[in-house]
């Protein structure tokens, strides 16, 4: 590969390479491109680059400029000095729409290296009348300091990387303890027991040791799980092995049930960990190299399966990463018929005589997908610890029977009658439904389609913008004619009653008295609908690459509104975004107040005049309230206690009230937040905010407590953090309103600050109908300069993305460190009567989610494998 330095615009460029170049960097050729970098701050305000949290920074080049006579040197310097000052003026200028950038790589470096150019800080040019330049042409030792990138990018600056980010898959179970799981086998004396956050599993001498089983899980072509592993008092023989991970399939393909798995061997002295996976045609597929455990350290895994994503695509494989490093794989396999319905682990299968427990796995965690990871996913305010696959019936009015929709089917009966229906069921009426992209899109020549929920009255009509909405919108019937994205429906939760075994019916019901659908949509060939019950999303470790914070570009993707002058349902005016890296194995950033939904390990329990209550637009359909009747003080009203949380909740964060007062005057009730370590009793340890009141009333509100820090101070790696997590709600009212004024209370938001928070607000352009609102058809996109630092919403024409307003941003722009899983926890909120008008309320809103990452290096970036 040639080398190359140069500064260009990508049209003009200054090549500093070379003797036979004009300009080039004055120093001997093949001895690297390092110059004189100073490391300073560039002293750049305004816009968004002095909002990085690694600012620019000046590095002087110093260069030589040879012309064929002194007419021709004079071009040289104009052109490069055009180039820097276009640089500058792209960052003030809206005239200028191209960036100006560095471009660097060494002779045996595989890829480029770009950094963006943000203006210099003059010339130091000698003298023209010196003896090199009057007699060669030649200006010798030009020092210009250029303000460029701290970092290096492997793509060129103010352009989308080739292709986005991809995702975790949304689907996502936790087994937290051995009762977890769906079944245990044992044999022998072998156990499986719970110790603090292990399970821990038990193998004797002689005997095929002990597993637990997840069977009733979805099916999918893609699994990624996260666990951490003890080995430290178990005991193997030289040469013994065994699978402590295994995931199976029920249908036999090429001969056998297994898909994928985790290998233990010992060999010599070394206990090494490696992967496998089977092929279509039976064989058995081992990782070339393996990794060396240290049988005292507690290692930190993640294994990602995916199955090839077509018959022959031979682009099926297993990784396996070790704290953020890809420590061994199997790539290039021909598995696409390869499922997953099973996943074992502890002793799982294959275990040597001579391997003796204990064993201990983490209470881990699993995602499933289809086929290659998404790139698009979806967040909803409605978190709750459900994790139940979606199961659509397509039901035949006219026969009175239905069948299960699987992929590659039709939506509806074909030929399509008055009555015929799409029916899905859900164990709260507040959710988040994801059809997959359809394979067929429909055409409804005659239609009027209705999205109808079941109570104990019958069937009722839902109305679009009050009670659901939907994308890409802005009907049912658009939905259904398109296939080019996924059809999301997010229920605000307004049914009443629910159907026998606690689902709540719900159904797209074709109304029309004679329809007529030339071509009836067919659903997803592989994909199968979704359950969306999470406001976070996960991003994956090798996502992350490079040794400097990586930048990020992220869409929102907005459901369509009911439109018109009040903030209807749907609209999101606000959006509150943090990002975690750190313990992430249990950690949840909404907690419930409600006692039903909860995640595990934390229990809700109430204090003075306070209860729960159903409440179908609530999470998990159950909130709390307090009454005030026999106690108006500010005492503890419910108490979230999180038994070993706290090492899963170090950090600082935005916390958040989701509540409404009920009745009297703005400001009549008052609430604080109490974090509370180990106890409750007066001498525990406490902490507690200001107390905040509700700046109106009857109006549900995200009421914002402030930064919180767990535990109370900064702490050190030798810190222990085992203990128990408590967080309490004391709310009290005016003298006499006791009785007359209630507290609802839905949950508690905790949105992580320390690594990267962002709040980003509609600028509200248009009081009447709040045009500048997130809804139908229009993206948010939050650019932490891949393409240019700035916050916007986009129209979607469905070919383009049109900038629109700009929306308020408070804090810095995405950065996110490399080589690290990193989630991001969401809180959206809309406005309630009024645009533009306080306070913000939560619905069950939700977003679609598309990310570009660009990893940056501090100096060589190399083939850019990581």
């Amino acid at each position: 590969m040639a080398a190359q330095f140069k500064i260009t615009d990508g049209t003009t460029s200054v090549d500093l390479l070379g003797t036979s170049v004009p300009i080039r960097y004055d120093g001997l050729p093949g001895l690297g491109m390092d110059v004189d970098i100073s490391f300073t701050k560039s002293g750049l305000g305004g816009g968004g680059v002095s909002g990085f949290s690694f600012p620019p920074v000046v590095r002087t080049y110093k260069l030589m400029v040879k012309g064929s006579s002194h007419d021709d040197a004079a071009t040289q310097v104009q052109t490069l000095f055009r180039l820097l000052r276009k640089a500058a003026l792209y960052h003030s200028d809206p005239r200028y729409l191209t960036p100006v950038y560095v471009v660097q790589q060494t002779a045996d470096e595989t890829s480029p290296r770009y950094a963006m150019v943000y203006g210099f800080q003059g010339f130091n040019v000698s003298s023209p009348f010196e003896i090199p330049f009057r007699n060669q042409n030649v200006l010798t030792e030009i020092g210009i300091p250029i303000i460029q990138d701290a970092f290096w990018q492997p793509t060129v600056p103010g352009t989308l990387p080739a292709s986005k980010m991809e995702w975790y898959p949304v689907w996502e179970k936790e087994v937290h303890t051995s009762a977890n799981f769906d079944s245990t086998w044992t044999a022998g004396s072998t156990t499986i027991t719970d110790e603090d956050e292990w399970v821990v599993f038990t193998a004797d001498s002689g005997t095929s040791g002990c597993r637990g089983e997840d069977d009733s899980i979805r099916r999918g072509k893609a699994i990624v799980c996260r666990l951490k592993l003890d080995i430290s008092e178990l005991s193997m023989a030289d040469g013994d092995n065994f699978l402590p991970w295994l995931v199976y399939d029920d249908a036999a393909v090429g001969g056998t049930n297994r898909t994928t798995w985790l290998s233990l061997k010992r060999q010599g002295n070394d206990y090494k960990l490696g992967v496998g996976l089977c092929n279509d045609s039976g064989g058995f597929l081992t990782s070339a190299s393996d990794l060396i455990l240290d049988k005292s350290a507690i290692h930190n895994l993640l294994v990602v399966f995916r199955a090839a994503t077509a018959p022959g695509a031979d682009d099926g494989g297993v990784y396996l990463y070790d704290n953020g490093q890809l420590v061994a794989s199997r790539t290039g396999v021909d598995n696409d018929q390869k499922e997953i319905e099973e996943v074992r682990v502890g002793f799982a299968a294959d275990v040597d005589a001579g391997t003796q427990g204990p064993l201990k796995i983490s209470r881990y965690a699993y995602t499933i997908g289809y086929d290659s990871l998404p790139t698009r996913v979806y967040v909803t305010n409605h978190e709750v610890d459900n994790n139940i696959p979606a199961h659509l019936t397509v039901w035949d009015a006219s026969a009175s029977s239905g069948t299960e929709l699987v992929p590659g089917a039709e939506l509806f009966p074909n030929p399509v009658e008055q009555n015929d229906l799409l029916a899905f069921y859900s164990p709260y009426p507040a959710f988040c439904i994801v059809i997959p992209a359809l394979s067929v899109a429909g055409a409804l020549d005659t239609s009027d389609l209705y999205l109808r929920v079941y109570t104990s009255g019958g069937w009722s009509d839902l109305t679009l913008g009050t009670d659901y909405v939907c994308y890409p919108g802005p009907t049912l019937k658009d939905c259904f004619e398109q296939a080019a994205e996924d059809i999301v429906i997010i229920l605000k939760g307004s049914a009443s009653a629910v159907l026998s075994g606690s689902n709540y019916g719900i159904a797209i019901q074709e109304r029309h008295a004679a329809p007529s659908w030339s071509v009836v949509p067919v659903s997803n060939e592989t994909r199968r609908p979704e359950i969306v019950d999470s406001a976070h999303i996960d991003i994956p470790s090798w996502a992350l690459k490079g040794d400097a914070p990586a930048k990020l570009l992220l869409r929102l993707y907005a459901p369509a509104g009911a439109g018109g002058t009040a903030s209807d349902y749907g609209h999101i005016s606000r959006i509150i975004i943090g990002a975690k890296s750190r313990n992430l194995h249990r950690f949840r950033h909404m907690l419930n107040l409600g006692n039903s939904g909860q995640f595990a390990g934390w229990a809700v329990s109430y204090g003075t005049d306070t209860s729960s209550t159903s409440a179908p637009d609530s999470p998990a359909a159950v909130r709390a309230e307090c009454t005030f009747a026999s106690d108006e003080s500010t005492v503890m009203r419910a108490r979230l206690v999180g038994t070993d949380m706290l090492r899963y909740y170090r950090g600082a964060y935005k916390a958040y009230l989701i509540g409404e007062q009920v009745g009297g005057d703005p400001g009549d009730v008052s609430v604080k937040l109490r974090i509370g370590l180990q106890g409750t009793d007066n001498y525990a340890p406490k902490w507690d905010t200001d107390e905040q009141t509700f700046a109106a009333a009857d109006e549900r509100i995200a009421l914002d407590f402030g930064t919180i820090n767990i535990p109370f101070s900064p702490e050190s790696a030798a810190d222990d953090p085992d203990m128990d997590l408590i967080f309490e709600i004391h709310a009290g009212c005016g003298a006499g309103l006791g009785g007359t004024v209630d507290l609802k209370l839905w949950r508690l938001v905790l949105i992580p600050i320390d690594e990267w928070h962002i709040e980003l607000d509609d600028p509200v352009t248009n009081s009447d109908y709040g045009t500048s609102a997130l809804r139908g058809d229009k993206v948010l996109e939050i650019d932490g300069g891949i393409l240019k630092d700035r916050t916007i919403t986009r129209h979607n024409t469905g070919d383009a993305l049109v900038p629109l307003e700009t929306w308020s941003r408070r804090g810095a722009p995405p950065e996110l460190e490399p080589q690290q899983e990193t989630r991001l926890c969401f809180l959206i909120l809309s406005y309630n009567s009024a645009w533009g008008t306080p306070p913000l309320y939560v619905h069950n809103l939700g977003l679609g989610i598309e990310a570009y990452v660009v990893p940056r290096y501090a100096a060589l970036i190399g083939d850019g494998s990581s």
